[in-house]
């Protein structure tokens, strides 16, 4: 909307600039996380009424949020690396794809004692679970979804079902690069320039 109303190009063709640009904020997929990576799941929209959790999932958008914890110079536990992407349930075989993509299989895994996270011990030796204490337990992580759904209320207002890993590509794009804010702009151009040319009608896109 900013864009359409500096520059008076019309919306669709701002959102379908913008959407090529969220394209280029994919992760290579290469940088995997290591160390301490914390994972858990949280849902995106609105909350079905006396429903708390997992069970009132059915009006919201599921997320699997993985976070890499580190250690600053005095010691101190702080934030690393983060990605975050949309899954279809809470099974293993929904949180694996995402784990395995993003975490390297020799890391310390932390998660809550959600069963779906059991058999994954199989493929992250090192993985841990306790109990969240409703985040208590996982301090950084529930800053982190926090900070991410506020960002999202905040600037979007508003994202689709079918568009959410593309926001979420673009908040931890700039995330991950928040130490170096200058390579937020460079890597963009860079890899605006690199990718391969693709094309998808505004129909096809919003459908």
């Amino acid at each position: 909307m900013e864009l359409h109303r500096k520059t008076g190009i019309r919306q669709k063709t701002c959102w379908y600039f913008k959407w090529k640009i969220q394209e280029a904020m994919k992760s290579s997929e290469t940088h995997l996380l290591k160390g301490t990576v914390e994972a858990d799941e949280c849902m995106i929209g609105s909350a079905e009424e006396k429903k708390q959790g997992r069970s009132s999932a059915s009006k919201k958008y599921k997320l699997l949020v993985l976070v890499e914890k580190g250690k600053d110079k005095k010691g101190k536990t702080t934030m690393g690396r983060a990605y975050a992407g949309k899954i279809n349930g809470y099974g293993a075989n929904d949180l694996l794809l995402l784990m395995q993509t993003h975490i390297a299989t020799n890391a310390k895994v932390q998660t809550d004692q959600w069963t779906g996270y059991t058999p994954l011990k199989k493929h992250f030796p090192k993985l841990e679970q306790e109990k969240s204490d409703k985040g208590r337990n996982f301090p950084l992580m529930h800053f982190h979804i926090m900070n991410l759904k506020s960002w999202l209320r905040g600037v979007h207002h508003h994202c689709s079902d079918e568009h959410l890993t593309a926001y979420m590509n673009e908040y931890h794009f700039r995330f991950n690069r928040r130490q170096n804010r200058k390579a937020i702009f460079d890597s963009l151009i860079t890899n605006l320039v690199a990718a391969v040319p693709f094309f998808i009608t505004l129909k096809e896109l919003s459908a």
